[in-house]
Protein backbone atom coordinates (compact mmCIF):
# COMPACT_ATOMS: atom_id res chain seq x y z
CA UNK A 1 0.00 0.00 0.00
CA UNK A 2 0.96 3.57 -0.61
CA UNK A 3 1.69 5.79 1.54
CA UNK A 4 0.54 8.89 -0.29
CA UNK A 5 -2.87 9.21 -1.92
CA UNK A 6 -2.41 9.74 -5.77
CA UNK A 7 -5.30 12.44 -7.43
CA UNK A 8 -7.10 11.90 -10.34
CA UNK A 9 -7.62 13.52 -13.17
CA UNK A 10 -11.19 15.12 -11.86
CA UNK A 11 -9.37 16.17 -8.75
CA UNK A 12 -6.93 17.92 -10.67
CA UNK A 13 -8.93 19.53 -12.57
CA UNK A 14 -11.46 20.96 -9.90
CA UNK A 15 -9.23 20.87 -6.54
CA UNK A 16 -11.44 23.33 -4.34
CA UNK A 17 -14.69 20.71 -5.19
CA UNK A 18 -12.77 17.85 -4.38
CA UNK A 19 -11.03 19.08 -1.19
CA UNK A 20 -14.27 19.89 0.02
CA UNK A 21 -15.61 16.68 -1.08
CA UNK A 22 -13.13 14.39 0.61
CA UNK A 23 -13.27 16.89 3.75
CA UNK A 24 -17.24 16.22 3.98
CA UNK A 25 -16.83 12.64 3.75
CA UNK A 26 -14.20 12.31 6.44
CA UNK A 27 -16.21 14.82 8.51
CA UNK A 28 -19.14 12.50 8.32
CA UNK A 29 -17.28 9.44 8.75
CA UNK A 30 -16.03 10.94 12.39
CA UNK A 31 -19.28 12.22 13.29
CA UNK A 32 -20.94 8.97 12.82
CA UNK A 33 -18.01 6.88 14.46
CA UNK A 34 -18.01 9.63 17.14
CA UNK A 35 -21.88 8.99 17.36
CA UNK A 36 -21.64 5.07 17.51
CA UNK A 37 -18.87 5.08 19.90
CA UNK A 38 -20.73 7.34 22.91
CA UNK A 39 -24.22 5.87 22.44
CA UNK A 40 -24.61 3.34 24.92
CA UNK A 41 -27.58 2.51 23.32
CA UNK A 42 -25.87 1.49 20.27
CA UNK A 43 -25.13 -2.67 19.93
CA UNK A 44 -21.43 -3.46 19.48
CA UNK A 45 -22.72 -5.83 16.23
CA UNK A 46 -24.71 -2.00 15.10
CA UNK A 47 -21.44 -0.34 14.60
CA UNK A 48 -19.51 -3.97 12.88
CA UNK A 49 -22.58 -4.04 10.35
CA UNK A 50 -22.38 0.45 10.11
CA UNK A 51 -18.30 0.18 9.65
CA UNK A 52 -18.40 -3.24 7.33
CA UNK A 53 -21.24 -1.24 4.78
CA UNK A 54 -19.34 2.50 4.79
CA UNK A 55 -15.60 1.38 4.39
CA UNK A 56 -15.60 0.08 0.92
CA UNK A 57 -16.92 3.33 -0.24
CA UNK A 58 -14.58 5.14 1.43
CA UNK A 59 -11.27 2.98 0.76
CA UNK A 60 -12.12 2.80 -2.89
CA UNK A 61 -13.09 7.11 -3.18
CA UNK A 62 -9.14 6.87 -1.57
CA UNK A 63 -7.40 4.41 -4.17
CA UNK A 64 -6.95 1.69 -0.84
CA UNK A 65 -7.26 -1.99 -2.15
CA UNK A 66 -8.51 -3.09 1.65
CA UNK A 67 -7.37 -6.95 0.72
CA UNK A 68 -3.79 -5.40 0.56
CA UNK A 69 -3.58 -4.06 3.66
CA UNK A 70 -1.64 -5.25 6.38
CA UNK A 71 -3.25 -6.01 9.62
CA UNK A 72 -0.81 -5.97 12.96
Amino acid sequence: MSTRASLTEGELSQPLWWCNHHKEAVRYLVIRIHQLLHDEATDPSQIESILRATLPAFAESVGVDLDEVKIS
